[in-house]
């Protein structure tokens, strides 16, 4: 019964280190709009660059709060990409 965030079988990101995924408070488009996002939740690191793959939530977290799932490179603090 956990909420989880789904990236489909069409899913791809360029290769780099460090990549994450996180939730919003606010739409993001690029890396000013993440940084400037103090309520964002990093959630887990991202399993591979291309496929299927699920991330739970933590069961306390009030999805009403998110606006948008952002792919964030630790190593270098680049903005991969969003959804929304």
């Amino acid at each position: 019964g956990r909420t989880v965030i789904r990236f489909d079988e069409d899913f791809a990101a360029g290769p780099g280190p460090n990549y994450w995924v996180y939730l919003n408070t606010a739409p993001v488009g690029e890396e000013s709009a993440f940084t400037a996002d103090t309520g964002r939740v990093k959630i887990a690191a991202l399993k591979s660059f291309t496929g299927s793959q699920n991330f739970a939530l933590p069961a306390a977290l009030d999805l009403a709060r998110f606006h948008t799932v952002t792919i964030w490179c630790e190593s270098f603090s680049v903005y991969i990409g969003s959804a929304g």
